[in-house]
């Protein structure tokens, strides 16, 4: 009986398929206020915008994932770190289209891929958690990298 449970475990263990994941670092809000330049309630002030940016992120994630720059500017509700300040420019990222091959009708999915978001005003504030660092060029960035900004970035829902 022990003999035929052991050769159905080994059987089991080879129709499994390998586990396809990544690393997501993760950090507690000490970690994230510790790192940040900038930590504020924002909203956003204008639309999510393309820059000239063409990239490829690849840290922590393989294959590397082709990505376009994008702006938002954000009204500052409450600063808890950093400068005071009414207004600032959050510097993120989203997919960019995969080319398609000949006779390939969709795009292909990305599996365990990174979480990009686009922001819009809605007239109604719609606030946000931000801890921020500033990039030599004054824009801020995500502290928890951008691959995954919703690390450093977190909507905060109204009771």
């Amino acid at each position: 009986m022990t003999r035929l449970l052991c050769i159905a475990f080994l059987c089991a263990l080879m129709t499994i398929d390998p586990v396809g994941a990544r690393n997501i670092p993760w950090f507690n809000y000490d970690e994230l206020f510790a790192k940040s330049d900038l930590v504020v309630i924002a909203a956003p002030a204008t639309k999510t915008r393309d820059t000239t940016e063409h990239t490829a992120l690849t840290k922590n994630i393989t294959p590397a994932i082709p990505v376009i720059g994008v702006i938002t500017d954000f009204q500052c509700l409450l600063v808890l770190k950093g400068a005071k300040r009414q207004q600032f420019t959050l510097h993120h990222y989203r997919n960019a289209p995969l080319p398609l091959k000949p006779g390939q009708g969709i795009e292909s999915v990305v599996m365990n891929g990174p979480t990009f978001t686009t922001y819009k005003p809605t007239g109604v504030d719609h606030p946000y958690l931000m801890f921020l660092v500033r990039e030599h060029d004054g824009r801020f960035a995500p502290v928890g990298g951008q691959i995954d900004p919703d690390i450093s970035i977190q909507k905060i829902d109204r009771l």
